[in-house]
């Protein structure tokens, strides 16, 4: 559980650190889109941004809203190959109307699948069960959603 928190403090930083404001080759701007539906609800986000580490998907995430610091937030501290059809188990976390629906990386949770990356674009779509405030005993919500952005943060 440390570590999770651990590395989930890690790819926070990495979206949160500012630098001038002179835009470099590692601060795009923030124009991705996410869109996903979570309990019968579309939801669409036009700051999206994904970072790379290694050249690997880490995690991608939005400007947040209502003073948080993200409302989507897919990945996290992940060591994805940016290979079309790759599917894998991701951490999800969201954040509808102020609500917190999340689900942490397991083979029955959500998965995320590389649609295509071509060196400046990432597309993906991801789909699963999510629960209110990450509480299994809440029961199970379906959550399903594609993004797309050349907004990318190389690290």
């Amino acid at each position: 559980m440390k570590k999770t928190i651990f590395l989930f403090a890690i790819i926070f930083s990495l979206f949160s650190c500012s630098k001038d404001d002179e835009t470099t080759k590692n601060e795009p701007t923030l124009s991705g889109t996410v869109t996903y539906t979570i309990n019968g609800q579309n939801y669409t986000s036009n700051t999206f941004s994904a970072a790379l580490l290694g050249g690997k998907f880490a995690g991608a995430t939005d400007e947040g809203t209502q003073g948080r610091s993200f409302d989507v937030k897919i990945g996290d501290s992940e060591n994805i190959e940016l290979t079309a059809n790759n599917q894998q188990p991701i951490t999800v976390l969201f954040y509808p109307n102020g609500v917190n629906y999340g689900r942490a990386r397991s083979n029955s949770g959500v998965k995320l699948t590389i649609i295509s990356w071509d060196g400046t674009t990432l597309k993906g779509s991801f789909s699963g069960n999510v629960y209110k405030n990450g509480d299994y005993t809440n029961g199970p919500v379906s959550v399903s959603g594609s993004f797309e952005t050349n907004s990318i943060f190389r690290y």
